[in-house]
Parts: structure tokens; C-alpha cells; sequence
């Protein structure tokens, strides 16, 4: 516990240097295998919110060659806090990556970053023809607990591909602490046959969770 403290004041105190210098030290700390090195790093480079920090954050994000998983992951969490728009574009694309850690703290990060609106980025991920990457779509959007979120995949539901409805109806299931329930019996009506089928298989999958 106390080198675990050591580490998460060291990280913390490099934040505190005004100097740019410091910056791809904590970059390639990131991809350190010990997890305690990579938390100081984080803690670091999170109150760190310049451009220049978050341009080399995007630059790590986007270069698997010459950083593992472990630095790619950190900074998409990183580019989470920070919050800064110009990461968008990289953290949609990290949603395709080979890497699972990847794509999950890419879409947590957008997210944070965009709220609701991640999900015009996070639902087209659904129709993905990865399966890999489809569940991590599915994974990201079951944290949003916004009840816009499902009307929004019972509208993928209508031009969706049959692995694109699958994914939704996971998704929708995975909602079982909003409201949906009445939601998805009115779905029952819809005019729409892709929607009126995924509504029922939905609620029969939350029946069986209930069960």
C-alpha cells in the first residue's frame, strides 16, 4: 500500500510541473504494466488539460504500433475527463479498434464528452459486422441511463440489419432499470414489423431475467 501511495503522489505531483517535458513521460507510463504506475499517470495527465496534453493523448490513442493496449486504453479514459471536443473524432473511431479495453473506454468517453448525444456514434456501432464490436456497443450504451436512449434504438430497429436488431434488443434488454417495459408494449403496435418483433423478443428476454 505505501509504494501504491508513492505512485499516486508521484503521478500527482508531475501534473504540478509547468513544464511540456513531463508530458511523454506520463504518455508512455500509461502503457506500464504495473497498474499502480498507469493510475499515477492518469491522476497526472487528467488535471493537465492543455491542448498540447490532449493532442498527445489523440496521438497515443491513434497509434497501436507504438503504444500497447495499456496506453491506448489510459488515454482514451484520460480524453474522458478531460472532456475536450477534439477528441471526438479519434474516440469514434477507437470504437472499431481490435482491442475490447479500447473500444469500451473510447465509448465512456464520448459519453462524457457528448452526453446523449454520443449515441448518434455509439448505435451505428451496433450494425457493425464485428460481433466483438457490437458488443461493446452494446456495453457502452447499457450504461447510458437516459430513457431517449431506447426510442432512439427502437428507431434503429425499423432499417437495422438482422445482427443490427440483435444488438439493439440486447441493448434494450440491458435497460431494465429505466422504464421500458410499457415502452416496448406500445413498440407492440408499431407500424413497422422489424420494431414490433424486437419489442417482443425484448420483453420476453427481460421476462427471463425477472424469472
Amino acid at each position: 500500500e505505501e509504494i501504491t501511495e508513492i505512485r499516486y503522489f508521484a503521478g500527482y505531483s508531475l501534473a504540478k510541473i509547468d513544464d511540456v517535458r513531463v508530458v511523454p513521460i506520463l504518455i508512455k507510463r500509461l502503457g506500464d504494466e504495473d497498474i499502480d504506475t498507469r493510475v499515477g499517470a492518469i491522476i497526472a495527465l487528467s488535471e493537465m488539460k492543455s491542448d498540447f496534453v490532449v493532442s498527445k493523448l489523440i496521438a497515443a490513442l491513434n497509434n497501436p504500433i507504438e503504444h500497447n493496449d495499456f496506453a491506448r486504453e489510459s488515454a482514451a479514459l484520460v480524453l474522458g475527463k478531460i472532456q475536450n471536443e477534439h477528441a471526438i473524432k479519434s474516440l469514434v473511431t477507437a470504437l472499431s479498434d481490435r482491442s475490447t479495453a479500447v473500444r469500451q473506454r473510447a465509448g465512456e468517453a464520448l459519453i462524457k464528452i457528448l452526453d446523449f448525444d454520443a449515441v448518434k456514434y455509439l448505435i451505428p456501432a451496433l450494425a457493425s459486422e464485428d460481433m466483438e464490436v457490437r458488443q461493446t456497443a452494446v456495453f457502452n450504451l447499457s450504461k447510458m441511463k437516459d430513457i431517449r436512449v431506447v426510442y432512439k434504438l427502437l428507431d434503429f430497429l425499423e432499417e437495422a440489419s438482422v445482427d443490427g436488431r440483435a444488438g439493439a434488443i440486447v441493448a434494450l434488454a440491458e435497460m431494465k432499470d429505466l422504464p421500458v417495459v410499457e415502452i416496448l408494449i406500445e413498440s407492440l403496435k408499431d407500424v413497422n414489423s422489424n420494431v414490433r418483433e424486437g419489442a417482443a423478443i425484448t420483453l420476453g428476454r427481460l421476462a427471463n431475467t425477472e424469472a
